[in-house]
């Protein structure tokens, strides 16, 4: 099941759940073989201790008859000491694993952080474009608040009636008629 959900999952989650598999594999390992090379170091320091009396003054190891114990001994260190080698091989090609999982990682930061640049250009070019568009409107706003004041100070020139100037910006009511004519303004109602 657990196989089946991991493959459900997008590729870059499948990947870094294999780096992070493959560290947590490697920090094992690497907490085991220290463990290890603790009890080969304390093993032959026993070893040692155990050939003692048969080494001579001047380091050699001198051994008529070798005890069966301390040979038994020796062997399984020897067979410890290769398997230690071994694991040291083995850690080692996995440490070229993890750093290759690291460049990785690295590309993926530096794709997103290309990303998060390219996001944040757009955030500003939206930001420009509204500030613009701000000062549009109020450029407009401003056009149309003097065009109205404009025409109410034609009409207060004139002996007509004042419109009110919040008036003028109401659409619903109906344009005042043009002075010099009899007949209303009408506008086009969309349908012809």
């Amino acid at each position: 099941q657990g196989f089946a959900h991991q493959r459900a999952l997008p590729k870059h989650v499948q990947t870094d759940l294999e780096i992070q598999s493959l560290c947590d594999k490697y920090q094992t390992q690497l907490a085991e073989l220290n463990a290890c090379h603790s009890l080969l170091t304390v093993d032959q320091e026993r070893l040692a201790t155990m050939l003692a009396p048969y080494v001579n003054a001047s380091g050699v190891l001198v051994m008529e008859s070798p005890d069966p114990d301390v040979l038994l001994f020796k062997e399984g260190l020897d067979l410890r000491l290769q398997q230690f080698e071994e694991d040291c091989r083995a850690i080692q090609v996995m440490n070229g694993m993890v750093l290759n999982s690291d460049s990785r990682i690295f590309k993926r930061l530096r794709e997103q952080q290309r990303q998060i640049e390219l996001q944040q250009q757009e955030i500003d070019q939206v930001r420009f474009e509204k500030e613009l568009l701000q000062e549009e409107a109020r450029r407009l706003k401003a056009m149309t608040h003097r065009a109205a004041q404009s025409q109410y100070a034609r009409h207060a020139s004139m002996d007509v009636e004042k419109p009110r100037l919040h008036s003028l910006y109401d659409t619903r009511r109906a344009a005042p008629t043009i002075p010099g004519t009899a007949d209303p303004v009408l506008f086009s109602s969309g349908r012809e």
